[in-house]
């Protein structure tokens, strides 16, 4: 085990004026040599860069303010089983993905009442591609990603009503819709035996039993009721009913590397986003002379501590199980698969 890694991060603020602000914030993290020997391959480069503007428009409070957050996101990983160990046949996995996310949103107050509603998109390009080396010649045989596209709407609005000032409420709503396409649904990759599958589509459909789209839209909606209680600046109480809707990832749901044997792993493109409904207790306080974290007056008996307790029933859990087929045919057979239960 082990890896060589090492970042750079840059942040650049500019206030014109105290009605605006624009910040710019750059990230790169690069990780070398990661030994993985619990897998085939080894994540011998992996590279992470992230560039975020943030502009402000508006009062500082939020009180009635507009912010535009724009942000770019691009992930190259390379992993093999001979940068860092010797194995035979040599294979090699290479991952791209580009994401593109913007969101706006406006804060604005009404005596009591704080209202804040947005909208937001996410463009999500994923790529990943398995290659094995035959004599001098590196030769396609199989997705890892097979040219996933997402695009993925959003409108979500919270509306706070302070009847004084320990006691809140407030009420929180989210829509998400998602359009996916499968670019590589149909491309035609090597295949050692030529009754295996040789196309995402036909993998899917030797594990699942079901022929799948190569356009998929999902949607989730969420909603939140929360009541907080303040009666001093070291104490709080909140209690909230929720039900929650969660959108599948793309390793839920589009990851399709089959398995020289039986053992594959190959998600489900057909997954029902996960919803928790559920009732939340919290609670946090402190004594008198408690700041914060390593931030509090010597010699003092300084501290504080919280919790919650959550009771929750869940639809459409997403979860990663085993394929356990009986099929004669041992390719994929005891595969990774993911699928959804229900669970309290």
């Amino acid at each position: 085990y082990g890896y060589n890694r090492q970042g750079q991060s840059a942040i650049l603020g500019f206030v014109p004026y105290e009605l605006s602000e624009l910040r710019l914030t750059f990230l790169r993290d690069n990780i070398d040599k990661d030994k993985q020997p619990e897998h085939a391959m080894d994540a011998f480069k992996t590279t992470r860069k992230v560039g975020k503007l943030n502009i402000r428009l508006g009062e500082e409070d939020l009180s009635n303010t507009l912010n535009l957050e724009l942000a770019a996101k691009k992930i190259e990983r390379k992993a093999d089983n001979f940068h860092l160990r010797d194995a035979s046949p040599n294979v090699k996995v290479e991952i791209k993905r580009d994401v593109l996310e913007t969101n706006l949103k406006y804060d604005v107050d009404f005596a009591s009442l704080h209202n804040q509603i947005g909208a937001g998109f996410e463009k999500d390009k994923h790529d990943g591609k398995r290659y094995i080396k035959q004599g001098s010649n590196w030769v396609f045989n199989g997705y890892r990603f097979a040219d996933v596209r997402n695009d993925k709407f959003m409108l979500f609005d919270t509306l706070a009503y302070k009847f004084n000032e320990a006691n809140e409420a407030s009420l929180a709503l989210k829509y998400e819709e998602q359009r996916s396409k499968l670019n590589g649904i149909d491309t035609k990759f090597f295949v050692k035996n030529s009754i295996a599958p040789n196309t995402t589509r036909k993998l899917f459909r030797q594990i699942y039993g079901e022929d799948v789209s190569d356009k998929i839209k999902k949607d989730a909606f969420s909603a939140s009721l929360k009541y907080k209680f303040t009666p001093n600046d070291k104490d709080s109480y909140f209690a909230k009913l929720e039900s929650l809707s969660r959108l599948p990832s793309n390793m839920e749901r589009f990851n399709t590397l089959y398995g020289a044997g039986d053992n594959g792993w190959i998600a489900n493109p057909n997954l029902d986003p996960q919803r928790h409904n559920r009732a939340v207790l919290g609670f946090k306080f402190g004594s008198q002379f408690y700041k914060e974290y390593l931030n509090s007056l010597q010699n003092k008996d300084a501290f504080s501590f919280g919790g919650h307790f959550i009771a929750d029933s869940v639809k459409n859990l997403i979860i990663f199980d085993r394929r356990h087929s009986k099929a004669a045919m041992p390719l994929n057979k005891n595969a990774v698969i993911s699928r959804n239960v229900d669970a309290t």
